[in-house]
């Protein structure tokens, strides 16, 4: 149980995270690194909102963990340029 101070901030934030979460995944990105077994049993869980972090990094992660080729960093920064919502992506 929280206390109940802190839920409706709690609430609010869940609700900003999971927008951005559904802006990220339409740009296809959006994606957790699960355990291959976990993975290999849903496929779909690595995009789905209840296996996102709560408090996610303040930019967007590329690379083959996270569905992209090794080679999609320039296309990941292409599109977080584009974005509504800019981010930082590593290079």
């Amino acid at each position: 149980m929280l206390p109940e101070r802190v839920r409706e901030g709690l609430r609010r934030h869940l609700e900003s995270v999971r927008v951005v979460h559904g802006r990220d995944v339409a740009a296809g990105f959006g994606r957790v690194v699960l355990p291959d077994a976990l993975e290999r049993k849903f496929p779909q869980a690595p995009t789905e909102w209840r296996w996102q972090f709560v408090f996610p990094a303040a930019r967007i992660c590329c690379g083959p963990r996270f569905g992209h080729p090794a080679g999609i960093t320039s296309t990941c920064l292409r599109c977080s340029e584009s974005s509504p919502m800019p981010r930082a992506v590593p290079t």
